[in-house]
């Protein structure tokens, strides 16, 4: 699914007459934004911003196809199911570019970075137990014709994004660098101060 958004995104941005024509189309549809962005490989917000220009300029694509005789596109732009699949993938994709700009900065350390990511697998675990409950509220942006089709993969999917942040983060607990946070918390624990040093 991915490939193919890529790929026509690719094709429309590489041809200066395709990205002129349908910068055209976008105009005269009114529309917030008139250019798709390329992928590259090389940035690693590139998949899920180009996910998110193609969610919002979907029916300017559709129009686009149409005209230049994408069929093949036009037909994925049609099917519900595979508009939900595009939904969640650009949630997702937003979620985890959110998540990798966050933990970058002069001002971030590796107790705040691990704090975002121990957040982060929370929230998949949460995620996921929901949507086997059958609530999409977090992915609002999902079809709702398309829900009992997008429960079971999206769990598969979280599952394996779970299992993913655990192996390349598998020792993700800063317990023992609470006293960094807060330097008295060792003297609170400890044991081997006298009652006279305990209330000082």
């Amino acid at each position: 699914m991915l490939s193919e958004v890529i790929e026509l995104v690719n094709l429309i941005k590489t041809c200066t007459v395709k990205s002129r024509i349908f910068e055209l189309i976008c105009k005269d549809m009114d529309s917030q934004d008139v250019r798709l962005l390329l992928h590259t490989g090389v940035r690693w917000l590139s998949k899920g911003k180009v996910l998110s220009r193609v969610h919002e300029l979907q029916n300017e694509l559709l129009t686009f196809c149409g005209t230049e005789g994408h069929e093949w596109f036009c037909k994925y732009l049609r099917n519900d199911l595979w508009l939900s699949w595009l939904e969640y993938l650009t949630e997702i994709f937003g979620q985890l570019n959110r998540l990798k700009s966050s933990v970058q900065g002069r001002n971030e350390n590796i107790l705040t970075s691990t704090d975002k990511l121990i957040a982060f697998t929370k929230k998949v675990t949460l995620w996921k137990s929901s949507v086997r409950a059958g609530t999409l509220d977090m992915f609002p942006f999902v079809r709702k014709t398309c829900v009992k089709e997008m429960i079971p993969v999206i769990v598969e999917h979280l599952t394996c994004l779970g299992r993913r942040v655990e192996k390349y983060f598998p020792s993700i607990s800063v317990d023992e660098f609470d006293w960094i946070r807060d330097p008295l918390v060792k003297l609170r624990d400890s044991s081997n101060f006298a009652m006279c040093e305990e209330k000082e």
